[in-house]
């Protein structure tokens, strides 16, 4: 039985490091140039295994080397990929443009692949087989019908929409908010599903929409937590930005471990923000930290360790 089971993207991130963005029909040099495995549920799936979780990962990519490359990434990371369709398309790649001062990026995605997944490719026994499934930039209709089963099965339910489907507005993800547990999201997006009203206020119009905890990543400020019956701001960790690409599936990935784990939510939130901050001091998204370096992290900045294998808040 699988702890976490990922649903969603596999793709490659080719990063350019360069000292500014270009204005329109301007050419900068790229000071570095990598590549790496990455998309969003599958870096969540990769950053879960790390924590020391068994993790399985259903997805598409391609029948190439950008495919071969993805698939070798998650078995050195000892995630299960018998939920990956191969398709006979190439394979997903995200161009990303990082700032050398700051580590924000620009993105420019082709799904490749996993448009070709569709919730008939998804085997749901394979999914349901696990005490949690995680949808990380999943395509609408293969999230619904997993979060309809996961939810209908018990399943603890943790939902990312991503920029490109919280963009669609409230509506497109409805299906899926309503059977969704933790509904993960950063600012940009609450305000494109929720336009015009305040942080606080915009995640309470959410949680009457199903899920009974609602995160809001704040980047540099942290994040917001938010159930019916309580709200907290937990303050992100001062680090030195060097590539800020997959922060925010590093975060969702320790929040759900940390639920898994039944630790408070103002611990899952340290926990997370602590994740992630290791994770923006490296550069590419797969450049995820182990559960002994998130723990050594949170202990050099006061957290005492327990015998339980966590910390104490």
């Amino acid at each position: 039985m699988f702890d976490v089971v990922c649903v969603g993207d596999a793709i490659v991130d080719i990063v350019a490091l360069v000292e500014r963005i270009p204005r329109l029909d301007e050419e900068v040099e790229i000071l570095k140039l990598e590549f790496h495995p990455g998309g969003a549920a599958a870096n969540s799936a990769s950053c879960l295994a790390r924590l020391g979780l068994k993790v399985g990962f259903v997805g598409g990519v391609g029948r190439d080397y950008f495919g071969s490359l993805l698939l070798n990434a998650f078995k050195r990371d000892g995630v299960d990929i018998r939920g990956v369709k191969t398709f006979s398309v190439a394979t997903g790649v995200v161009i990303a443009v990082v700032l050398k001062s700051t580590g924000e990026r620009m993105l420019f995605a082709f799904e490749g692949a996993n448009e070709e997944l569709k919730p008939e490719d998804v085997d749901l026994g394979y999914v349901l087989n696990s005490r949690a499934v995680q949808l990380n930039g999943t395509k609408l209709d293969v999230a619904e019908v997993v979060a309809k089963e996961a939810k209908k099965h018990g399943l603890l339910v943790q939902y990312d929409p991503g920029s490109i489907y919280a963009a669609k507005g409230v509506s497109a993800i409805r299906g899926v908010l309503g059977n969704t547990d933790v509904f993960m999201l950063n600012r940009a997006e609450l305000a494109m599903l929720v336009p015009d009203l305040p942080l606080s206020k915009a995640s309470s119009k959410l949680l009457e929409m199903g899920p009974r905890i609602i995160v809001v990543k704040l980047g540099a400020g942290g994040c917001l937590v938010k159930t019916k019956e309580a709200e907290f701001k937990s303050p992100a960790y001062r680090v030195r930005p060097v590539d800020t690409t997959g922060a925010g599936d590093a975060f969702n990935s320790a929040f759900l471990y940390a639920l898994l784990r039944g630790w408070p939510l103002e611990k899952a939130a340290a926990f997370a923000n602590a994740t992630a901050a290791l994770k923006i001091t490296r550069v590419g998204a797969r450049s995820l930290p182990t559960l002994k370096e998130v723990l050594e992290f949170l202990s050099q900045r006061g957290f005492k360790q327990n015998n339980e294998g966590g910390f104490e808040v």
